[in-house]
């Protein structure tokens, strides 16, 4: 048997130690207290937490920020995919740059950015005496107008087919494979197109909803870099999806989407005054957009007459509480559910109805306000 040998015994004095044990200062002796001075001023300090206070709220170090187009760079990664002019190219709190390794002027560095449109630049910016350094990876990737064109005529003709699938939307990723320069364009659309079926359960995915609602995420994100009248549509509808209601330009050719849009951002900013009906736009689907069936739905009821949504009113109350809807789309026919019941003068109803939407984080100021003005009429 084998054994690892130890030590065994520790000798408590100091014989045979290597380690000297330091004597204590005399007891007597006046200690002088620690200081806190600030290195930015004449300030000084007994207490460690009043030196933090005061470095804090006097001499604070502001992060070097670059700010492209209309657009302050918040992740590290970041994909340009329109031209950018050199005057949309800036940098706040920033005295110093470099770029891939090279030390560069600040103008230089913007005349660069906006001269490129192929390239990567990990981007270094230096501000407060050199305490605080960002750092951004900026790929910058122009798509050709051939490419963007190939992408959105394929896009078309999925769109124009009867049923969506996963079949079609693979198809359409392997039809624009070649459209190199725009491959982040197929990507968001792509994305698009499989958040859909994702969300609906539908044409054989095999995507939770909860997976298709990322996917639509995604597209966001990468479609919000395009700038093109079918990126621009597509974004708002996912948008519109979540309960963002607040980009309604660049919809001028979808009124359906723009009128839904802006109802709901009225709802959304506690108007209970929510006219109903009396619109009647076209209902046909947006032209080259497949839409997920709640939206589609809700769509058609808020651009509807009336009389034409007033008979909807079981069904959308039904829809109101289908848990294959997502909340959020519960909660939009909610809304709409109380509006028609306003509309005909059913107060009381009206506050039931609120009071189920009451703690969402987008309607709750309506509902309270529609509880309240139900309740004083009584």
């Amino acid at each position: 048997m084998s054994f690892l040998p130890f030590l065994d015994h520790i000798d408590p004095g100091q014989g045979g130690s290597a380690m000297v044990i330091p004597e204590y200062p005399p007891w007597n002796r006046d200690l002088e207290p620690e200081k806190y001075p600030c290195k930015h001023c004449s300030a000084v300090f007994e207490k460690y937490d009043e030196w933090f206070e005061h470095r804090f709220h006097m001499h604070p170090v502001l992060r070097p920020i670059l700010v492209l187009g209309d657009i302050e760079v918040v992740a590290p990664r970041f994909v340009v995919m329109k031209i950018l002019p050199s005057d949309s190219v800036r940098f706040v709190n920033v005295q110093s740059g470099r770029v891939n390794g090279s030390e560069i002027e600040l103008p230089s560095l913007a005349a660069l950015l906006a001269s490129s449109d192929n390239g990567f630049f990990d981007i270094r910016l230096t501000g407060g005496d050199g305490q605080v350094e960002s750092r951004y990876e900026v790929s910058i990737e122009i798509p050709t107008e051939e490419h963007l064109l190939w992408i959105e005529r394929d896009f078309g003709k999925l769109a124009a087919t009867s049923n969506l699938s996963i079949h079609g939307v693979n198809a359409f990723i392997q039809s624009t494979a070649s459209a190199a320069s725009a491959r982040r364009y197929a990507d968001g659309l792509g994305n698009y197109l499989f958040g859909v079926l994702g969300k609906d359960q539908r044409g054989g995915t095999a995507l939770t909803q909860e997976q298709g609602r990322a996917k639509l995420n995604e597209a966001h994100q990468t479609l919000q870099q395009v700038d093109r009248p079918l990126a621009k549509v597509v974004g708002a509808v996912i948008e519109f999806q979540s309960n963002a209601f607040f980009k309604t330009g660049g919809l001028q050719t979808v009124p359906r989407l723009r009128h839904a849009m802006k109802w709901f951002k009225a709802a959304s900013d506690n108007d209970a005054k929510l006219p109903v009906g009396g619109h009647d736009i076209d209902t046909a689907a947006i032209s080259r957009v497949p839409l997920d069936g709640a939206t589609d739905e809700l769509l058609t009821w808020v651009n509807a007459t009336k009389e034409g949504v007033t008979t909807q009113l079981n069904h959308i109350e039904k829809r109101a509480r289908d848990p294959a809807w997502l909340p959020d789309d519960r909660a939009k026919a909610r809304v709409l559910i109380a509006a028609i019941h306003l509309a005909r003068g059913n107060h009381a109803d009206a506050v039931q109805t609120a009071r189920s939407f009451r703690h969402d984080p987008v309607f709750q100021h309506l509902a309270e306000q529609v509880i309240a003005d139900g309740l004083s009429r009584r």
